[in-house]
Parts: structure tokens; C-alpha cells; sequence
């Protein structure tokens, strides 16, 4: 893949960083780092970073020793707190609602439901 040169210089290109959104190059949309590129391939780049992302954040979640605790105290009740809030944001900034209230209420009204049945209420919440 023919990479653009960018204001990033040949030290920071070989890295695949741009210098200017701190963002690999890839998947950078920055003036110069777009001009030479096709929006499907940004698109593409930037959908595989959030897919790789999400992916790393469950594996984090699930085997973490910092989230993987036995006897959770309230510090870590918070601390799970802080990243279910913020998975709950991305969530709701993924259905692209207007209101977010709303969405939030459908979210947690879903997360209610059993075990075997959560990802079926959660994906008719977040259509």
C-alpha cells in the first residue's frame, strides 16, 4: 500500500502515526493523509480499528485481573461503574437518537432481562 506522504516526515510515516491527529495513518482522515486515498479505504481502516477495539476492551473485561476480581470491593463496584458508563455512551452514540434519555431507558430496560436473553433485547433496543 502506497502510504501519503504527510507532514508527519519520513520518521513518523515509517511509525504509521500521524503527527497531526496522533491517528496510524490508515485510518487517519487529515488533509494529508487522505489526499491520496479512497473514503471506503479510510472507512474500512477506521471500522477495523473500532471492531479490534471493541474486541480488545471484552478480552480486557473478561481476563483482566484489574476487572477478573473475586471479591469485588466498592472501589472496583465504581471502577466498572466508570467503563459500563462508557461503553453505555458509545452505545447510544452508535443508534444515532436524538434522545439520548430514551435510549439509555430502552438500554437498561433490555439489560434486564435473563442472561440468555439479553442480546436479543439489547438489539432490539439499539435499532
Amino acid at each position: 500500500m502506497n502510504t501519503p506522504m504527510t507532514k508527519c516526515g519520513p520518521e513518523n510515516v515509517a511509525l504509521k502515526i500521524c503527527v497531526q491527529t496522533k491517528v496510524r495513518i490508515e485510518a487517519c482522515a487529515c488533509r494529508a493523509c487522505a489526499r491520496f486515498a479512497a473514503p471506503a479505504a479510510k472507512y474500512q481502516a477506521k471500522r477495523r480499528d473500532a471492531l479490534a477495539l471493541l474486541e480488545r476492551i471484552t478480552s480486557l473485561i473478561n481476563d483482566h485481573p484489574t476487572y477478573a476480581i473475586a471479591k469485588p470491593n466498592w472501589t472496583d463496584v465504581e471502577q466498572m461503574a466508570h467503563v459500563r458508563g462508557n461503553v453505555m455512551r458509545l452505545a447510544i452514540d452508535l443508534t444515532g437518537s436524538d434522545d439520548e434519555w430514551a435510549t439509555r431507558l430502552r438500554i437498561d430496560e433490555a439489560l434486564c432481562a435473563e442472561d440468555d436473553d439479553v442480546q436479543d433485547a439489547l438489539t432490539s433496543a439499539l435499532r
